[in-house]
This record gives C-alpha cells, structure tokens and sequence, in this order.
C-alpha cells in the first residue's frame, strides 16, 4: 500500500520563454485531474466489502480475525448486520459515503488536496486502534499507475497547449 504518490520530473526546463511558468501550470493541471480520478473513480471502492481486503483494512470486531468473545451478533458487524443490513467497512449508516459525495478539489503544481465534510472518518473513539482516515485514503499499485495515468494525460495536454500558444506567440 502506498501513503502517497511522488512524481519525479525527467528532463530539462522547455527552452522558451516562460517555461517554467508554462510547466507549473501543467503540473497544476495533473494534480488537479489526479484528484479528480480519485474522487470520481476509486473513492466509492473505499465503502465495499472488497476494499478492506484489497487495503488492508484492520480488522472490525466480530470480522474473522478478531472474533468477539460473545458472538457474531454481539459483536459490532453483527449489530451493523442486523439493523443496517450491511457490514461494509468505513459506513454504518451511509452517512460518512453520502458526506464524501462532494468534495473541494484544489490543486498546485506540486499537490492536489481534496476536502470532504465526512469528520468522523478522522475520529479515533471507542479505544479501538482503527485509522478509518488512513483507510480511506489508502491507495495500492494499481491506483497509483491509474493516478499517475491521469496525471501524465491532463499535464501532457495542458502542456501540449501553452507550449502552442507561446509558439503562436512568436
């Protein structure tokens, strides 16, 4: 699993004037398409049953990894299961995924943040040692080679554009 995403840059600064603003403005415009891959394409897989073992999500009480000492319908997913119906991880509700359905997207030419109203997702309560955070954010190799992808796309294009319209310029 991977904490966070770096992108090396290769190569030299264009030979044109303005090339570096030119090159900041099409990194801005990779992470700013990054962060919108994230939200659009991998954020929901964060609330299914799949996602806690594809990120290794830590185990919830009553999961068969930690067992409760009274039962599965003692336990917290057996709760959920019977009056949710459910037992996906990161929700009991649905209001912590209704909450992440709007998100603030802004970038730099260095990151991309995105802000979201679910608080409770960052509270740790209860004594339990689960960084439901961390959970949702974490992205494995497979989400990072999409990410990058959308990144190279979208700055490439951005790129491709002002490097056109400096040359028009001229």
């Amino acid at each position: 699993m991977l904490a966070y995403i770096k992108m090396i840059e290769v190569g030299p600064v264009p030979n044109v004037k303005g090339g570096l603003a030119m090159l900041n403005r099409s990194k801005k415009a990779g992470y700013l398409a990054m962060g919108r891959y994230w939200f659009t394409h991998l954020r929901l897989q964060h609330f299914t049953n799949a996602a806690a073992r594809r990120y290794n999500y830590a185990p919830r009480e009553g999961d068969p990894g930690r067992p409760d000492p009274h039962g599965f319908e003692a336990s917290y997913r057996g709760q959920k299961l019977k009056e949710q119906g459910h037992t996906r991880p990161l929700e009991k509700t649905g209001e912590s995924q209704s909450q992440t359905n709007t998100a603030n997207i802004t970038a730099t030419s260095k990151h991309v943040r995105l802000s979201m109203a679910a608080g409770w997702i960052g509270v740790h309560g209860g004594g339990h040692k689960i960084d439901m955070e961390e959970e949702f954010t974490a992205i494995d190799q497979r989400d990072a080679d999409e990410l990058a992808e959308a990144f190279t796309t979208d700055a490439r294009r951005a790129y491709l554009r002002e490097v056109g319209q400096a040359i028009e310029l001229l």
